[in-house]
């Protein structure tokens, strides 16, 4: 389970794209009670993992929160300029326990 020692330092987290991977991952973790956006990584490409990182919703306080990981799918499909395009593929969903304190 996802550890932050408060909603305002850097935590732990396990999140990986393994390299077999086809598409770029996203993970978006919410919490189940009131469906507000704990975490949301950015977009990691095949191989790309994170260990550490911060809570994208500093307002929560100490405890353990039932949550919902979305994992979401995208296809690079160009690049435009300098800005790289995607598709979305789908996503799969796990429910967690976002830990604080």
């Amino acid at each position: 389970s996802p550890y932050f020692p408060s909603s305002e330092e850097e935590g732990t987290l396990a999140i990986s794209n393994p390299e077999e991977s086809l598409y770029y991952l996203q993970v978006e973790i919410k919490a189940n009670e009131t469906e507000e956006t704990m975490y949301i990584s950015p977009l990691l490409a095949p191989n790309q993992s994170i260990n550490k990182d911060y809570l994208t919703d500093k307002s929560f306080v100490k405890g353990e929160y039932p949550a919902t990981a979305y994992f979401h799918y995208y296809s690079k499909t160009g690049t435009t300029g300098t800005n790289e395009d995607y598709s979305y593929i789908g996503s799969m969903s796990a429910e967690i326990r976002m830990n604080i304190g």
